[in-house]
Formats: C-alpha cells, sequence, structure tokens
C-alpha cells in the first residue's frame, strides 16, 4: 500500500478526531460546570484525544505521508526515559503515544463507572463520586501510564516483562473494570425493565377489570381456586396481547444496543494495538517473528482510529452535551432577540415618537 493512499484516510480520520474533540471541550467549557466529575471526565477525554491526535499527525509528516507513520508509534515502544534527548524526531511521538493511549483507556474507565454509580446508587451518588476523587484518580492515571514506559528494559526478556506490565496496567485492568460495570448496568436494568413491564400490565388489566364490573385477580383476597377462575371479561388473547404491548414499549430502548457499541468499541480499537505491542516485543527477545506489515498496518490505522470514535460515542451522542449546547444556543437566541427588541424601541432621533424602553 503506497503512503498516499494510507496517508489520506489517516489524515482525513486524524482531522475529524481533532473536531470531534474540540466540539466537547468547547461544549464542556460553556456548560460551565467543569466542577461536576462527568463534565470533567470528559474535558480530560477531550483533551486527551486532541493531543492524540496531535501526535499522529507529527508521525504523518514524519512518515511522509503515512508509510513510515505506520510503523512510528511501534518501533518506538519501548522507549526509555534516558534515551529520549538522543532519540531520532519521531521517537518522541511514538513515546507520547504510549501514554496518551492509556490516559484514553482510564478516562473512559471513569467514565463507565460514574455511569455505573449513577444508575446503581443515585440517592448516595454525591457521597461515592466527587471532583476531588476523581481529580485524585487522573493524577494517578498520569503516574500509571508514565510508569511503564519509562521502564528501562534489560534483554532478552526485559522488553516482553515491559510490554506485559504496559499491557496489564493500561488495558487489561481498565478493560475489566468497564466490562463489569456495564454487567451490573445491564442486570439493573433488565431487572427495572422486567418490574416496569409488569407494573404497566397490572395497571393494564386492573383497568380492563373495572370497566368491565369484573374482579381484580391482583386483589390481595382473590382465590382463582375458590370457585372463580378469573375475571370472564378477559379473554387469555387479550391478556396476552396486553403484556405484549407492554414488552413492546420497552424492546425499543434496550440498553444492550449502546453497551454493546461502546463495549465493541474499546476491544476493536485498542487490543489489536496493544497485541502488536506484545507481538513486537516478543519478536525483539527473538521468540516470535516479527508481525506481518499488514497486520502493523491495521492495528495503527484501527488505533488512529479511536479519537473521532470516542468523541462521537462519548461526545456527539451524549444526552447532557447535546441538551447543553440546545441550551446555550437557546439563550444566545434569546438574548439576540431581547437586543433586538431594544434596538427596535430605541429612538432613532431626537423628534422620533416611537416609545424607548
Amino acid at each position: 500500500m503506497s503512503s498516499l493512499t494510507l496517508g489520506i484516510p489517516l489524515t482525513a480520520i486524524t482531522v475529524l478526531g481533532l473536531l470531534l474533540n474540540l466540539y466537547i471541550i468547547l461544549v464542556v467549557i460553556l456548560s460551565k460546570q467543569v466542577h461536576t466529575a462527568n463534565n470533567l471526565l470528559l474535558l480530560h477525554l477531550g483533551v486527551v484525544d486532541v493531543c492524540v491526535g496531535l501526535v499522529l499527525g507529527v508521525l504523518l509528516v514524519c512518515g511522509g505521508g503515512g508509510g513510515g507513520a505506520v510503523v512510528g508509534p511501534v518501533k518506538a515502544f519501548p522507549l526509555d526515559l534516558a534515551g529520549l534527548p538522543r532519540a531520532a524526531p519521531c521517537s518522541m511521538p511514538g513515546f507520547l503515544l504510549s501514554v496518551l493511549h492509556p490516559l484514553a483507556l482510564w478516562t473512559l474507565c471513569g467514565l463507565h463507572t460514574d455511569r455505573y454509580f449513577a444508575i446503581s446508587t443515585p440517592l448516595h451518588y454525591g457521597a461515592k463520586v466527587s471532583t476531588r476523587k476523581v481529580l485524585w484518580g487522573l493524577a494517578a492515571s498520569w503516574l500509571g501510564s508514565l510508569w511503564p514506559p519509562s521502564w528501562p528494559s534489560w534483554p532478552p526478556w526485559g522488553p516482553v516483562l515491559q510490554a506485559g506490565i504496559y499491557t496489564t496496567a493500561t488495558l487489561l485492568l481498565p478493560a475489566t473494570i468497564v466490562l463489569v460495570c456495564n454487567l451490573k448496568v445491564l442486570m439493573i436494568a433488565r431487572h427495572h425493565r422486567h418490574r416496569i413491564a409488569s407494573a404497566i400490565f397490572e395497571v393494564t388489566l386492573s383497568a380492563q377489570v373495572t370497566i368491565t364490573h369484573q374482579r381484580n385477580p391482583f386483589a390481595p383476597g382473590y382465590n382463582p381456586e375458590q370457585g372463580e377462575q378469573g375475571p370472564p371479561g378477559i379473554s387469555p388473547g387479550a391478556a396476552a396481547a396486553v403484556a405484549a404491548a407492554a414488552a413492546a414499549k420497552f424492546r425499543s430502548r434496550s440498553a444492550l444496543c449502546p453497551v454493546l457499541q461502546l463495549l465493541g468499541s474499546l476491544v476493536l480499537l485498542y487490543f489489536p494495538y496493544y497485541g502488536l505491542i506484545l507481538w513486537d516485543a516478543l519478536a525483539a527477545s527473538h521468540a516470535v517473528k516479527a508481525p506481518h506489515p499488514h497486520i502493523t498496518t491495521l492495528a495503527i490505522c484501527l488505533i488512529t482510529c479511536s479519537p473521532p470514535v470516542n468523541g462521537l460515542l462519548y461526545g456527539v451522542k451524549n444526552k447532557v452535551l447535546r441538551k447543553t449546547i440546545q441550551n446555550y444556543w437557546r439563550k444566545q437566541m434569546s438574548k439576540s432577540e431581547v437586543n433586538q427588541e431594544i434596538q427596535a424601541r430605541t429612538p432613532s432621533t431626537c423628534g422620533s415618537r416611537r416609545p424607548s424602553l
């Protein structure tokens, strides 16, 4: 694959990621609620992904449009802090990517954990999630992301050990937390969905019983074995239709689809890149052959798509951010209408008879 054929799509993806994450930063700043935990995590994710986009842009320039940039991030890892001043210009972006991608993953982990606490314990959310705890968590993610790449790699198994610790601390651990949080959310959603559907079915059936002047089968003293086999005014087919209608109200709002989108994007975009890092470390220790260039190209192209995908899933599709931008434009339109009304009521000349405020 030529450098031009690969460089143009990667450049377009990088620019798109920059725009989407700048949108997240702009909306969070316009909301004037940066102190909240969720907005702070979104702001950090946007800043990290913008930095990733800028570093990828530098790699594209260093690689001459695509070919060299594809191999750049993987070949630059593992990189020793002592070797940074003597490294080539494109080795520094490789080291930065080995720090920024874990930061993005831990920020996503924080967003999923915040969502889990907001759903599971809404009454105690303020006690469990606070801005101070989020700041401490972000500081720990920075230290944890800087620590594994700064390890010296002693041959022959030093690169493998370093890559294994790096992958465990920055991919497997946050991915496990994200998976557990989303499974808990799905269990809660399924439980409440069943309760709401049962309540709708009971209320609907009770209303039909009232209309037909029959006894409510859900009443506490009702016993169908004592001569009454249920309300004759309602057939089993009608009851089944009511239950199906109640279930259909929630089938279109299944929580499984958005959860699969979030988990699928994390697995698809990040796991090949980390697998390539492990493979490259094993190849450096002469344990296996070097990965095929096409596999390297595919993994780097997928990790390049992570900033725009994160911006789309956590920014553009975020209902809170969309509501924030709608409220902001509504306020701006109201201010504009008030200013126009003031200008219309203000006399243009001293002799004008138009009323003024």
